[in-house]
């Protein structure tokens, strides 16, 4: 087969780029030359390699997991895309609706090892576009997530949904947790302060189903 060039989604440059599978969706990544490597919205019909993320292969099996891709590859992107897994989601969670919704996550390396982590948050709106990707330095992953939190809410519109795969800091910017961890608790009240403010509700959603998640992995590998 004969991969095609894809007009990039941020600047048009003619790149690279391929499609990838996680549990229940489809995305693409775009390496492109001008702009720099980014995650953006599935587009059907191009012929475009299939990969599928190192999410989905831990769920599924390296053997299955390509099994599937090649699946896609054949057919276009039209063969089914589901596993056994069913996504759940916290009762009550908001999912993702009609209003403004801004997805955002945190990855850390070294996670845990003070004075060798390195953090990058990311919020991406409801196609993937990437509206903040930010690297912190030395933070733990659970001070990357509440972060997360707080930069979406500074770009959000009053009203809006933040999603986070991130259960503790979702039930912290809701007030439904309190931490006795010293260092959280700035962040846990600036983004409880920042959500209140704009009368922004926060809710929880598998990693799989995150789309800043999504670039995350595909483009650090965390």
């Amino acid at each position: 087969m004969t991969f095609e060039l894809v007009k990039c989604d941020r600047c048009g440059t003619s790149s690279t780029g391929y499609y990838t599978l996680s549990s229940l969706t489809k995305g693409m990544y775009i390496q492109c030359t001008k702009c720099g490597n980014h995650a953006a919205p599935y587009t059907p019909g191009l012929k475009l390699l299939w990969k599928p993320s190192k999410t989905f292969i831990r769920e599924v099996g390296a053997e299955e997991a390509a099994r599937r891709a090649r699946e896609l590859e054949e057919m276009g992107g039209a063969a089914t895309v589901l596993t056994t897994k069913t996504p759940t989601h916290n009762q009550g969670a908001p999912m993702p609706t009609d209003r403004t919704t801004f997805y955002c996550d945190a990855g850390t390396k070294n996670n845990g090892q003070f004075g060798k982590q390195q953090t990058v948050v990311v919020v991406t709106d409801a196609t993937g576009k990437v509206i903040v990707e930010e690297w912190i330095g030395d933070k733990t992953n659970n001070e990357g997530e509440l972060t997360a939190i707080i930069r979406a809410a500074s770009k959000a519109p009053r009203g809006a949904l933040i999603i986070s795969d991130s259960n503790l800091a979702v039930k912290w910017t809701q007030g439904k947790y309190r931490t006795k961890v010293e260092r959280l608790k700035p962040l846990v009240y600036d983004a409880m302060t920042a959500v209140r403010a704009k009368d922004i509700e926060v809710g929880w959603i598998s990693r799989d189903n995150n789309l800043a998640g999504h670039y995350i992995e595909q483009k650090y590998s965390l």
